[in-house]
């Protein structure tokens, strides 16, 4: 697999940062010998087809067929009775086996999973063609792996019922084995943070996520996805965390493979909402009263056929709306320091700052102090509370928006597929969201920086049987732009006396002056 990113491009003024990023990346894998296949999102189905003395059949028919789409794939076995079915899509299916002189073997609901190689080995009986040896796969032993890789596989009922906070899908790699979940969450350039999980000892950041055959790493921090889609517009998802093949690459911790769902010969929709506030939340212990809440996260999805059997479509919309506030415990300054400062330098920055940006008033203290954590100052023989501790309950409005559209067709017998696949999502809040301290603590004075961010991710891809070798092409193009804070603002020009400021305009330096004056002052600046 070759994957190549393109350079990011970054843009940045006074109060806006504009990150945008291009990712391509191009897989094409050519199968020329029937014992190796690249399979990253596809299934293969192997086997073996003997009588009842255990010799080899050359020449049996086999199909499989889906029994969500009723497609179809046939090969013949080869000199070794063995047979070979790669790039299948995941699901249930029906496997037929046909020869003269021997019943026809028919076994229903096989399911293949992503990424996972099945093996099933068949006895034939003797008899007419026209006879049926017909077997259910609950009776019969389910076709097993036998490669050496450690992977785990969620479907779609393991996904939605296990209960993923934020119904986010990237949490279920924390139910692996040698996983680690990091508390906290990594730096990230988007307002949703994925969990920080650790395999075998590995740096997150080698985590690879793939998401349809293609990358889906976020390249501006490669131990985040790019894109977490709506849990009810997945297939299913397969975590390996050891033996892995070179075909994923790039990273040496666990392999996050996951599969968008596609439409079948029935047409399906599904719609949801879920409602949570702050009814149930505990009451922060610092804070004065239970932090307000109240999320909701609605979408609908739908898909069928175009033309039955050959045409599939499948579309799926999510929006998310949080409307929270988190306490947060800030040292700020005493409402005597304030109003100290604006009285007897009325002009100065921090006159100018407390006018317009002050703090909430620190909490009550005890045993002789006027506030929590008090700490005092003198100036000019005067002792005052100057700072002190405020927990503050510091609200913001965040939303998504994810839109998924994929339409799959097949022809030639099912020995050509191709997949067209785009989702985008957009995220949005109020400036009251960050993993920065500093951040934090300008949102509570009410600064704010807005974040906007815009991700989205196509991929196309061509899949072509020759026999039982396979060519794979897969194109990817994902794109991230971010904007966090405004273009309007508008920094100050700040002068201290003795000092000149270097010119944005000019690239020569100034002359430092020669006997710079020194200022005393019984006032804060």
């Amino acid at each position: 697999m070759n994957c190549r990113v393109l350079p990011r491009r970054t843009l940045q003024t006074s109060c806006l940062k504009i990150s945008q990023t291009a990712g391509l990346c191009l897989l094409f894998t050519l199968t020329l010998v029937p014992v190796a296949f690249a399979q990253i999102t596809e299934s293969t189905l192997q086997g073996r087809v003997t009588d009842s003395s255990g010799q080899v059949i050359i020449g049996a028919a086999v199909l499989a067929r889906s029994d969500a789409t009723g497609q179809t794939r046939t090969v013949n076995t080869d000199a070794n009775g063995s047979f070979k079915l790669a790039s299948l899509p995941p699901g249930s299916y029906v496997v037929l086996i046909s020869i003269s002189g021997f019943k026809t073997f028919e076994q229903h609901g096989l399911m293949l999973s992503v990424g996972r190689t099945a093996e099933i080995d068949i006895k034939l009986e003797v008899g007419e063609v026209k006879e049926t040896v017909d077997v259910m796969a609950s009776s019969e032993a389910l076709a097993v792996s036998r490669e050496g890789r450690v992977a785990d596989t969620f479907n779609q009922s393991a996904t939605t019922v296990l209960p993923l906070p934020q119904r986010d899908i990237f949490l279920l790699p924390k139910l692996s084995a040698g996983a680690t979940a990091i508390p906290g969450a990594a730096n990230s350039t988007k307002l949703s943070n994925s969990p920080v999980v650790t395999v075998n000892g590995n740096r997150y950041r080698g985590n690879n996520y793939v998401l349809d055959g293609s990358m889906n790493t976020n390249p501006n921090n490669t131990g985040e996805p790019a894109i977490v889609p709506s849990l009810e517009s997945i297939e299913e998802v397969q975590v390996q965390t050891s033996n892995f093949s070179a075909e994923f690459g790039r990273g040496n911790g666990a392999v996050i493979n996951l599969r968008t769902k596609s439409g079948t010969n029935q047409l399906h929709g599904k719609a949801w909402e879920y409602h949570r506030d702050a009814a149930l939340n505990a009451r922060n212990f610092f804070a004065a009263q239970r932090s307000p809440q109240t999320f909701n996260q609605f979408g609908a999805n739908i898909g069928g056929p175009i033309f039955k059997n050959k045409t599939f479509f499948f579309g799926s919309y999510e929006g998310t709306r949080n409307a929270v506030a988190r306490p947060f415990s800030f040292q700020v300054e005493t409402p005597e320091l304030r109003q100290y400062v604006i009285q007897n330098s009325p002009n100065s920055i921090a006159a100018h700052l407390f006018r317009d940006f002050s703090a909430p008033t620190p909490l009550p203290g005890s045993g002789g102090t006027r506030y929590l954590n008090q700490s005092n100052i003198t100036v000019n023989s005067v002792s005052m509370p100057a700072t002190g501790t405020t927990v503050f309950n510091l609200g913001d409005y965040v939303r998504f928006d994810q839109y998924l559209i994929r339409i799959d067709h097949s022809f030639r017998n099912g020995a050509d597929k191709l997949t067209g696949r785009w989702i985008g999502e957009s995220q949005r809040d109020h400036g009251g969201t960050s993993s920065s301290t500093a951040t934090l603590g300008q949102a509570m004075r009410g600064e704010r920086g807005p974040f906007t961010g815009m991700f989205g991710n196509l991929n196309l891809g061509e899949i072509h049987v020759f026999g039982q070798n396979v060519n794979d092409f897969r194109f990817s193009f994902q794109s991230i732009k971010t904007v966090r804070g405004s273009d309007d603002a508008v920094v100050p020009q700040i002068s201290i006396t003795g000092i000149t400021a270097p010119s944005a305009r000019r690239s020569t330096a100034t002359t430092p002056p020669t006997s710079p004056s020194s200022t005393t002052s019984s006032a804060p600046r």
